[in-house]
C-alpha cells in the first residue's frame, strides 16, 4: 500500500540547500493585468511561510515580499533558502502550531 505524504511531511525531508531553493525557484508566473506575480509550488510556499514565521533575520522580509509579490531575485531564494536548513530545527514545532 502506497503511503501518500502530506507537504508538510514533504517539507520536513528537505536536507539540503540545493533542494530549497529548487523548491522556492519552482514557482511559474502568472500575469494579470497590472503587473506578474508569481504562485508557489506548495512545498515552496510552505518553505516561505515557515521562514516568514520563524527568521529574525532579513530573510523574514524577503519571504514576506516573495509571499506577497511574488518573483524573488534568484540571490534572495537563496538567502531564504539558507536560512530554512539554518532554521529548520525549528520546523516540528511550527508545523504543529499551524495543524492546530
Amino acid at each position: 500500500m502506497k503511503t501518500i505524504k502530506n507537504t508538510y511531511q514533504k517539507v520536513s525531508e528537505i536536507v539540503d540547500v540545493k533542494e530549497a531553493y529548487n523548491c522556492i525557484s519552482a514557482g511559474f508566473t502568472q500575469e494579470f493585468k497590472n503587473g506578474r506575480f508569481t504562485e508557489y509550488h506548495e512545498i515552496g510556499e510552505t518553505v516561505l511561510e515557515f521562514v516568514r514565521d520563524c527568521s529574525n533575520t532579513f530573510c523574514n522580509e524577503i519571504a514576506t515580499k516573495a509571499l506577497q509579490y511574488g518573483n524573488p531575485s534568484e540571490k534572495q531564494s537563496w538567502c531564504v533558502a539558507f536560512e530554512f536548513i539554518k532554521i529548520k530545527h525549528q520546523y516540528e514545532a511550527w508545523v504543529e502550531s499551524q495543524t492546530k
